[in-house]
């Protein structure tokens, strides 16, 4: 381990804080709060190897106590950059990020799939995919954090698990799973993949909630998942909510991969288009982006033969990717009617 000098405390979660390195405004530092028997192999193991992407917060040295017990890891730094949740939601999109069009959405999910694809290339499982473990920055360069908790597996064959999930990524088959000692594929990460694009792609909303046309009590995100009820099901227990763009309105191709993923994918997971797949699915679509006459932030495919959201600012009374001189005014007046 080389000599780090941690800085002051930047944030904390659970299971670790993050401290600045002084001297080292390019690197941070993770301090573990609770210590597993796996983590010390993992982190060696990982830090010895190159990192397989340079947009993962892949660790990079060992933080060490006196008697040389590892107790934290040192890893990139990503400035710049905006929680995965400040773009596609258009709530917090039209602040933070308003130069954020459709297309940079589409860019986005296109660039995460490729990260995705490579950390599986190499023999890596991402386990907890998640937009709490997903950065974006200005150019629609999607980072992958929280490296430390990706699935290891040795030379040897020994599995260092991800013992993290976060509940409305995780596929059906592993929703009651006990996630600290199971053994995570390559499918699994495939599924948060799927969902994380979709939310990109319609404003946020998630493909497993909506509005509930069943009977008696309101199923939850995760029960909807174990069940295979989503808002493409042939079922139509569930259906968009009014803030989601008709999913009609997705590209033929990529509307079939999500069909690919939700439904023939609950039973066989195998079935769930690849990260590769994603990556050149979402970039045969940004090939063929046009731009709306009325309104330039206006992008979508050229199968629509009408902005499609010129149609959804005349439906709900708010633009979801305004003009960069428009206000925040639509919004409120908006939000206060739902």
């Amino acid at each position: 381990m080389s000599n780090f000098i941690l800085g002051p405390e930047i944030t904390s979660g659970q299971e670790a804080t993050i401290h600045t390195v002084i001297g080292r405004p390019e690197l941070l530092a993770k301090h573990y709060k609770e210590h597993h028997f796996e983590q010390p192999l993992k982190v060696t193991i990982m830090a010895s190897a190159t990192s397989p992407d340079p947009c993962i917060a892949w660790p990079l040295d060992r933080i060490t106590d006196r008697y040389g017990r590892t107790i934290g890891i040192i890893m990139p730094r990503f400035t710049n950059t905006v929680p995965l949740c400040m773009v596609y939601n258009p709530h917090h999109r039209v602040h933070r990020t308003p130069q954020f069009t459709w297309e940079y959405l589409l860019v986005t999910g296109m660039n995460l799939a490729r990260v995705v694809a490579t950390v599986h290339r190499t023999g890596y499982v991402i386990g907890d995919v998640s937009d709490n473990n997903i950065l974006v920055n200005r150019t629609a360069n999607a980072y992958v954090i929280d490296a430390d908790s990706f699935q290891v597996t040795t030379r040897y064959g020994l599995v260092l698990h991800c013992r993290v999930g976060t509940t409305p990524y995780v596929p059906p088959e592993l929703q009651t799973a006990d996630l600290t000692g199971t053994t995570r594929s390559v499918h699994h990460d495939n599924f948060g993949l799927a969902v994380i694009i979709y939310k990109l792609l319609m404003e946020g909303t998630h493909p497993y909630a909506g509005i509930y046309k069943g009977i008696g009590k309101t199923p939850s995100i995760a029960d909807n998942i174990m069940s295979g009820t989503w808002v493409g099901s042939r079922s139509g227990i569930i259906e968009q909510p009014v803030t989601a763009p008709p999913f009609h309105k997705l590209p033929l191709n990529l509307r079939a991969a999500f069909e690919r993923c939700f439904t023939l994918g609950h039973h066989a997971p195998e079935r769930r288009p690849p990260a590769e797949e994603w990556a050149a699915l979402l970039n045969a679509a940004h090939r063929t982006l046009t731009t709306c006459r009325s309104n330039p932030y206006h992008k979508y495919t050229n199968e629509q033969l009408f902005c499609p959201w010129c149609s959804e600012q005349r439906r709900h009374g708010y633009d979801p990717f305004p003009k960069p001189s428009s206000t925040y005014t639509q919004w409120k007046e908006y939000l206060c009617t739902l």
